[in-house]
């Protein structure tokens, strides 16, 4: 597929994507998409406005991160390897100068 059309395929996802929770006017069940808000047919800027106003809100929420129990396991998996050999580290000195020497042509 063209790049033109994974990005058209892309937006007719995004503009058909249902918020996950319910909704429902006069009794009756309704999805509510970025297309039935109109969101898809706002100008790029004011969608960027609302996309940042979006992620501002998330940021400023003071709850814990969401993870995925897979993602939770993970990182007790690392936290418990870690406590278990604390001697086993890279100095951050050596981590930079290891990136820059990937980074040199």
């Amino acid at each position: 597929m063209s790049q033109s059309g994974e990005r058209k395929a892309r937006q007719e996802s995004a503009s058909s994507l249902a918020l996950s929770y319910p909704l429902s006017f006069g009794g009756y069940p309704m999805s509510v998409t970025l297309s039935s808000l109109g969101l898809d047919r706002l100008p790029r800027a004011e969608r960027l406005e609302i996309v940042q106003a979006l992620w501002d809100s998330i940021a400023a929420d003071s709850g814990p991160p969401l993870l995925t129990d897979a993602q939770r396991i993970e990182l007790e998996r690392r936290a418990d390897e870690d406590d278990a050999d604390p001697d086993n580290v890279v100095a951050w000195e050596d981590v930079q100068a290891r990136i820059q020497a990937r980074l040199r042509p």
